[in-house]
């Protein structure tokens, strides 16, 4: 659905009434984007093997993120039926599913951007500097959708009574992957 869709298109349907797409899908879309722009400076530059290898396992991150993309502009569709079913055991056991349902996609927008901020590294150090700017956007824009994610996780977790993801532990992962990499252009 949103990869079909216009620049102008996916402008538009952001600010319209209905909720999708929301800020789950925008979030990763935007560390897809992070991650091309460091693909662009790859493609612009010459690399050896391990860069090239680490070019090629980001690209597939890439691709698996626009699934979780349209993932999440269906995933909170659980909740809001189970919030229309009479009050009771049923529906508390099905809030409880759709909220497991609808924190899978920032999860796994997460998961897959912490890989890729972890890949950079190398694209960022051969990188031609004519294009090292776009390296910087695209490692600061998977950082910050990674942290945005939290936004989601953290507001659909405390409706969840068995959430055991360690939040704290991952945003420090993603807190020094994101310096290290700063590092390389100081």
């Amino acid at each position: 659905m949103l990869r079909n869709l216009t620049v102008q298109e996916l402008i538009n349907k952001t600010k319209a009434r209905e909720a999708n797409p929301g800020g789950g899908s925008i979030v990763t879309l935007t560390g897809i984007l992070g991650i091309n722009l460091v693909l662009m400076l790859g493609e612009l530059s010459k690399l050896d093997d391990v860069a090239k290898e680490r070019s090629k396992k980001l690209n597939d991150i890439s691709i698996k993120l626009e699934k979780v993309m349209e993932d999440d502009v269906y995933a909170f569709d659980s909740v809001l039926k189970a919030l229309k079913l009479p009050k009771g055991d049923e529906r508390k056991e099905k809030i409880q599913l759709g909220y497991k349902e609808a924190t899978k996609p920032p999860l796994d927008t997460i998961n897959y951007l912490l890989e890729a901020l972890d890949l950079c590294d190398e694209i960022l150090k051969q990188g031609t500097k004519n294009a090292i700017s776009d390296g910087k956007i695209g490692n600061d824009l998977i950082y910050n959708a990674i942290i945005l994610s939290f936004n989601n996780v953290e507001i659909n977790a405390k409706y969840i009574k068995d959430f055991d993801v360690d939040l704290d532990e991952i945003r420090k992962k993603a807190e020094d992957l994101y310096k290290r990499n700063k590092n390389i252009f100081v």
